[in-house]
C-alpha cells in the first residue's frame, strides 16, 4: 500500500506550514484560500514549485491549454467557466473520508503519545522500587552487624573485661560506622540508579530505531 503524498506551502515567502495531505490543497483550491501558483514542495523532495505542477499528486483534472488560453482570446467570461470547471472536478474528486480518516490519524497519535507516556511512569516507579528495596535491604544487613557489635561490647562490659569509658568509646565507635555506612549505601543506591536508567535509555533507543526503520509499515498499518 502506497504513502498518500504530503505537500508543505509556503504564504507570502514568510511562513511555511505542513505537511498537508492532498485533500487539504483539493479543498483550498475549492474555497479559494489557496492557487495553483501557490508555492508547494512535495515532502521528501526540496524543490518548490507552483501547486500546478503538482495535478497528478493532488488529484484534480489538468486544465486543457485551450482554457488556460481562452481568457486573452474570448474573454473573461471564459476564464470564469473554467475556473468553475476545475473547482467542481476539486470538489469531485477530495475524498469523503478525509475527515474520517484524519479524526482517526489524531486518536491514534494521541493514543501513542498516552502509551508513551505510561510506560515512562511504569519505568521510572520500577526504577525507583527495585532501589528502594536495595536500600533497605542493605540497611537490614547493617543493622544485624551493628547490633550484635553492640550486643559484644555490652557483654565484655559485664563481665568487667573493660571498664565503662571503654564500652561508650566503642558504642559511640559503631554509631559512626552506621553512619558511614548510611552514606555508603546512599551512593550504591544512586550508581544502581544510574544504571538501570542507562539500560532503560538503550532499550528505549533500541525502540525508536527499530520504529525509525519500519515508519512505513507502521504508518500504513491498519
Amino acid at each position: 500500500m502506497s504513502t498518500p503524498p504530503l505537500f508543505y506551502l509556503s504564504r507570502g515567502g514568510e511562513s511555511i506550514t505542513g505537511p498537508h495531505a492532498a485533500g487539504y490543497l483539493r479543498q483550498g483550491l475549492a474555497s479559494g484560500r489557496l492557487t495553483l501558483d501557490t508555492p508547494t514542495c512535495l515532502e521528501g523532495t526540496q524543490d518548490w514549485l507552483p501547486m500546478n505542477e503538482f495535478f497528478a499528486e493532488i488529484g484534480i483534472p489538468k486544465p486543457q491549454p485551450e482554457q488556460v488560453a481562452a481568457p486573452s482570446r474570448k474573454g473573461p467570461w471564459l476564464a470564469g467557466a473554467a475556473l468553475v470547471l476545475l473547482f467542481a472536478g476539486v470538489i469531485a474528486f477530495t475524498p469523503k473520508e478525509s475527515k474520517e480518516a484524519k479524526s482517526r490519524r489524531a486518536a491514534a497519535e494521541n493514543l501513542a503519545r498516552m502509551q508513551k507516556d505510561l510506560e515512562a511512569s511504569k519505568i521510572a516507579a520500577d526504577i525507583d522500587r527495585k532501589v528502594r528495596e536495595y536500600a533497605e535491604s542493605r540497611r537490614l544487613e547493617q543493622l544485624k552487624v551493628r547490633t550484635k557489635k553492640k550486643e559484644e561490647v555490652q557483654n565484655e562490659y559485664s563481665k568487667k573485661r573493660i571498664n565503662f569509658a571503654e564500652k561508650e568509646m566503642l558504642l559511640k565507635t559503631i554509631d559512626q560506622d552506621e553512619e558511614k555506612d548510611e552514606q555508603k549505601i546512599l551512593e550504591l543506591a544512586e550508581m544502581d540508579r544510574a544504571e538501570l536508567n542507562r539500560k532503560e535509555e538503550e532499550k528505549k533507543r533500541t525502540i525508536e530505531q527499530w520504529n525509525k526503520e519500519h515508519a512505513d509499515f507502521i504508518r500504513t498499518y491498519p
